[in-house]
Parts: structure tokens; C-alpha cells; sequence
């Protein structure tokens, strides 16, 4: 899942470059965060029932 957004980035950067110029550059950004948006919440829950502890300082 970790390249799953360079590869959409630059897919969509070589699909709509031609047509759309460098406009394009922030559409390919746009998907890219959307797709690691989806990744993050396609990671399984952790159920174990233990939670994280910040040390404090």
C-alpha cells in the first residue's frame, strides 16, 4: 500500500499531462492524497483491546 499513491500520482501526471498541461501537476497531487487517504483507512483496526502509551516527559 506504501507505493500505492506514486503510482497513482504519476500515472494520472503521464495520462493528463498531454491534455491538460501543467495543471495537471495539482490534479496528480489531488489524487495522490486521496489514494493514501483510502490506504490509511484500508489498514486493519487494531482489536486487541491494548492501547498506545505516550511517555510523558
Amino acid at each position: 500500500m506504501g507505493l500505492a499513491a506514486p503510482a497513482v500520482f504519476f500515472l494520472a501526471l503521464a495520462l493528463a499531462l498531454p491534455s491538460l498541461g501543467l495543471f495537471v501537476f495539482a490534479v496528480a497531487a489531488i489524487a495522490a492524497l486521496a489514494t493514501q487517504a483510502a490506504t490509511m483507512f484500508a489498514i486493519p483496526s487494531d482489536d486487541t483491546g491494548s492501547t498506545a502509551t505516550v511517555p510523558s516527559h
